[in-house]
């Protein structure tokens, strides 16, 4: 899988190279190279959100969360502990 900033310079070169009569698929795929540069985190922002979720799972280092479906290393399991939706 590509990194995000990877993705993001193929998305542009793939707009502007991309013909269409309209320019439509053009600017959807721009705007979609926009909002994944929008989402993506800076080094102190990625480690600021990695301290807070390991303080609230009660894991020392996100490396002990390598099972994606152990409900402690979960965004579900995280809501569930936290008293919101399950769902």
């Amino acid at each position: 899988m590509s990194d995000t900033a990877t993705l993001v310079r193929a998305l542009r070169i793939l707009a502007r190279d991309i013909h269409c009569e309209d320019g439509i698929a053009a600017q959807c795929i721009t705007e979609a190279a926009d909002a994944i540069e929008r989402l993506r985190l800076t080094d102190e922002e990625r480690e600021a959100l990695e301290r807070g979720i390991c303080s609230l799972t009660g894991v020392e280092d996100l490396s002990e969360c390598a099972d994606p479906m152990d409900d402690a290393c979960t965004i579900r399991g995280l809501l569930k502990r936290l008293g919101g939706p399950d769902e």
